[in-house]
């Protein structure tokens, strides 16, 4: 399967870079918040691989700070890039409806309203403000839609960027959730029927029947269980 990288800017002091996956001592230490690219660890837990904007190759560690690099295109109309954070700062650009830029910084605000620093198709670096209506992966957004500090929230994970407290679950542990979902419902539908007959088995009387709840988790357990087969 081809490697999916994804272009990020590295947060932090000193952030550890790596020549290899096993070296314990970093070749370099990053500053400066740095452009690269990465992708998914080869294993879980393991360091990711990182191509910097000057070419060199290695590594970082898994809990690195970054910011995946949204590509936008303008939705419509005429777009000021200026030079800093305020109306007041000399123009680096008019964008129209169509032209590229990424973001590539956290959010600043200057002069009362919220700005996002771009870099521009041209090589050119600049702000735009947060209300601009921009298209992203063929929906139109409103750039502000971004992430507002994933510097101290966001890592890598199977190619993507994901707040810490959604990190996808890897097939193993996605097999192992639904075994133990799919016996909790097997096991209480049965339980439940079984009780409630057996208090209305000698005098008569009506009693609950949860076979749905018992079927439907029986499938849920034996789907899981054929997945964590799949995945050892």
């Amino acid at each position: 399967m081809e490697t999916r990288w994804v272009k990020v800017r590295i947060f932090g002091d000193s952030v550890p870079f790596y020549a290899s996956e096993n070296d314990e001592s970093p070749l370099t230490q990053l500053s400066g918040s740095p452009l690269a690219e990465l992708a998914p660890a080869n294993v879980k837990g393991g360091r990711l691989p990182t191509i910097l904007s000057d070419g060199r190759r290695g590594y970082l560690l898994p809990d690195v700070k970054c910011l995946q690099i949204p590509l936008w295109s303008i939705a419509s109309g005429h777009i000021n890039i200026y030079s800093e954070p305020s109306t007041v700062s000399p123009l680096v650009a008019v964008l129209n409806s169509g032209d590229l830029l990424e973001q590539y910084g956290l959010k600043t605000s200057g002069g009362g309203d919220t700005w996002i620093p771009v870099h521009l198709a041209n090589g050119r670096d600049g702000y735009v403000g947060s209300q601009v209506k921009v298209v992203n992966q063929g929906a139109q957004v409103r750039i502000q839609k971004s992430p507002e500090d994933p510097g101290t929230q966001w890592l890598l994970k199977d190619g993507k960027i994901r707040p810490r407290n959604q990190q996808l679950k890897t097939p193993r542990e996605a097999a192992q959730r639904d075994m133990l979902i799919g016996g909790a419902l097997c096991i209480g539908g049965i339980a439940i029927t079984a009780f409630t007959y057996s208090l209305v088995s000698e005098s008569g009387g009506t009693y609950l029947i949860l076979w749905g709840p018992a079927i439907f988790g029986a499938y849920r357990f034996f789907r899981g269980l054929a997945r964590y087969v799949e995945s050892s």
